[in-house]
């Protein structure tokens, strides 16, 4: 499903006929331009959603090379998109963690840990469709219906269907992350996910999926 593709869904969840072409730009139509300011905002919050998506799971080993900062003994510079850091732990270990805290040294945001070379596991936006599963996709409609609903109907009908696909959307969100913790779990890797490259700090790579 296209981005296009998920804003028609969620304009048919509400009985809009209408079929919007494009939202990068608005193709001229309200629902375009509502589409076009809500979608990103209703997206951001379904990636925020879970602990982290397959999809939006990225690690990287990091070497110690920018100092101490704030009593921290090592510090790391931040991988490229970076969105949040779900676990920190020493290069090489598996499972736990280890303490680590988020600092902006000098207008400079680093990631400050004990170890000298560390696995850091975090998400990024995501913004490819193809990316997203069917569950994902269908959860992030509904999310949308529930924002465009007020704006489109104006009334009471808008704030009860406002709310019914609020639930719906969570609903999706409840079977996404079962389906997605499966796919954890049995190693599977989204094929057409990128290897990134960490800015000078080592290698950064999609999460391997090994059961834990």
């Amino acid at each position: 499903m296209t981005e296009v593709d998920i804003c028609n869904q969620a304009l048919a969840l509400l009985g809009d006929r209408a079929q919007v072409v494009t939202i990068s730009p608005p193709d001229g139509s309200a629902q375009s331009a509502l589409c076009a300011r809500l979608y990103p905002v209703c997206r951001d919050a379904m990636l925020e959603a879970s602990a982290g998506w397959t999809f939006s799971t990225r690690e990287a080993f990091l070497s110690a090379t920018l100092g101490p900062v704030g009593g921290w003994p090592n510090s790391f510079a931040l991988p490229n998109g970076l969105s949040r850091v779900l676990n920190v732990m020493p290069f090489g270990a598996t499972g736990t963690g280890v303490a680590y805290a988020i600092r902006n040294d000098g207008g400079t945001i680093k990631i400050c840990a004990a170890p000298t070379a560390i696995r850091l596991v975090y998400t990024v936006k995501v913004t490819d469709t193809a990316l997203f599963s069917q569950l994902f996709s269908d959860a992030l409609a509904a999310r949308l219906a529930s924002m465009l609903a007020g704006p489109l109907f104006q009334d009471e009908r808008g704030v009860k269907m406002s709310q019914h696909y609020l639930e719906l959307s969570n609903y999706y969100v409840s079977l996404a992350q079962s389906a997605d913790s499966a796919q954890q779990r049995s190693g599977w890797l989204p094929p057409t996910a990128p290897w990134v490259q960490a800015r000078g700090a080592g290698t950064d790579k999609n999460r391997e999926q090994s059961g834990g």
